[in-house]
């Protein structure tokens, strides 16, 4: 008897949405109030509203397109393997990103610098780099540190059993407890008090932007890794999901009150 593996067609849909949102919040730039032109070039007119439309996806899409990486890579795990991920983000993240990251230097520097200028004349630069490949060189970057915390967390098993003894029996009890305890108060919660605060602790010295903090993009990507094993949170999300909305927009008003 064949069973049919589940699609999450909502999650395929909301990813596909914010790509597309995508389009609107980097058109948006050159329209904000006071950006600076070293960022993106400005243009004369300026609108307030269009500064909130853009603020409104910024605040949320970025964060999302993690938390989906690390639903979708505990997902896959559970359905193949550990070897089987490492790899298949290897070839779909790594392979990209050596390719792309030379393609990026010879168009996009001399392209801004007209731009800028006016001024047409091509050359290599890797200022700026890694550009638009921040996002895929953060999952890089999880890929290689989960793989090594792996590693690290067989070897200290394997140490375990060798020298044995009712003290790193305990020790071993212990870290296991506080991990949970620790992913019960950050990730598990239905009111996420815990996540929320440790969001701000590590965004604020980067001032929420992820591009530089792959702490805080981290933290997205693990809440969406634990969000998969936990279908009790999942399930209360999508049924309660008019009254998280409501508490977003209530917060973002005050953001931009």
């Amino acid at each position: 008897m064949n069973t049919s593996i589940p699609r999450y067609h909502g999650l395929d849909a909301l990813r596909g949405t914010a790509m597309v949102l995508g389009i609107v919040l980097h058109a948006a730039l050159p329209y904000i109030p006071g950006m600076p032109p070293s960022i993106w070039p400005s243009d004369n007119s300026s609108s307030y509203l269009i500064k909130i439309v853009f603020e409104f996806i910024h605040m949320w899409r970025m964060p999302l397109f993690f938390m989906l990486a690390g639903f979708f890579a505990n997902l896959i795990i559970t359905r193949k393997s550990w070897m089987f991920w490492c790899n298949n983000r290897f070839l779909r993240v790594g392979l990209p990103i050596a390719v792309f990251f030379p393609v990026m230097g010879l168009t996009l520097p001399w392209i801004w610098k007209y731009g800028q200028t006016g001024e047409f004349y091509f050359f290599y630069s890797n200022t700026g780099q890694p550009f638009h490949l921040w996002f895929l060189w953060h999952l890089l970057i999880f890929v290689l540190f989960s793989t090594l915390f792996r590693m690290l967390g067989k070897a200290f098993v394997a140490l375990m059993r060798l020298l044995g003894g009712n003290r790193l029996e305990v020790l071993t009890s212990f870290l296991y407890k506080l991990k949970n305890v620790i992913a019960v108060i950050i990730f598990k919660s239905k009111f996420p008090i815990g996540f929320m605060l440790a969001c701000g602790i590590t965004n604020l010295w980067a001032g929420g932007e992820l591009i530089i903090n792959p702490f805080g993009s981290g933290l997205y990507f693990l809440f969406g890794f634990s969000l998969y094993k936990n279908p009790s949170l999942f399930s209360f999300i999508r049924k309660e999901w008019k009254y998280y909305l409501l508490i977003a927009i209530l917060i973002f008003s005050l953001y931009i009150a």
